[in-house]
Formats: C-alpha cells, sequence, structure tokens
C-alpha cells in the first residue's frame, strides 16, 4: 500500500493553502462559507490562506473532498498536483504500481 512521508504531505498541503484562495474563488465561496463546508473557522481558513498556520491533514482532507466534488475546482486540483493520482491511490490503499480507478486525470 502507498505511504507518503511527512514531508510529501507537507507538500501537498503547502501547495493546497497557496492556491486556496483561487480556488474559493473559482467557487465563489467567502471564507465563512467555505469554512462551513468544510467544519473549519473563517478565522483558521484566513490564517491558512495567510501562512501563520499551517493546515493538519485532517484540514486537508476536508477540503480536498469540497473540492474534487466540484467541477470548477477538480482540473485545478489535479494540474496542481494538489490531488496526484498517488494521493487518489492512497485512498483507495493501492500499490505504487496500481493505477487509480475512477477518476479522470
Amino acid at each position: 500500500m502507498i505511504k507518503f512521508t511527512p514531508a510529501e504531505k507537507q507538500e501537498m498541503m503547502k501547495t493546497m493553502a497557496d492556491c486556496l484562495p483561487t480556488m474559493r474563488k473559482m467557487l465563489r465561496l467567502s471564507q465563512t462559507d467555505f469554512g462551513d463546508l468544510c467544519g473549519v473557522s473563517r478565522a483558521r481558513i484566513s490564517a491558512i490562506e495567510c501562512g501563520e498556520v499551517k493546515m493538519t491533514w485532517y484540514q486537508f482532507n476536508a477540503f480536498l473532498l469540497v473540492l474534487v466534488v466540484n467541477p470548477e475546482t477538480r482540473k485545478y486540483i489535479t494540474s496542481m498536483n494538489i490531488f496526484p493520482k498517488r494521493l487518489f491511490c492512497f485512498y483507495q490503499k493501492k500499490n505504487e504500481d496500481e493505477l487509480p480507478e475512477g477518476f479522470d486525470y
């Protein structure tokens, strides 16, 4: 099964944090509205976007869920390597040599 190092997770989370304002705008959501969808406070969203705090892996996953189910951001998160094939395989408990199922890349 695929495993991620803490550094790999941090890189994905940093990329998402850097792109979060753009993706929220793509969805036409305020920080409050996006936070309500993800279960994260507006203050925390703001702090993540400003680089004041790092998001947690749990927050990354909550954000990813909202971003992957919306067509406006689905292609963006794959093109920016926020949701690489390897991560999709990780969630499907696949091995490194297997392809993910059910997602167009």
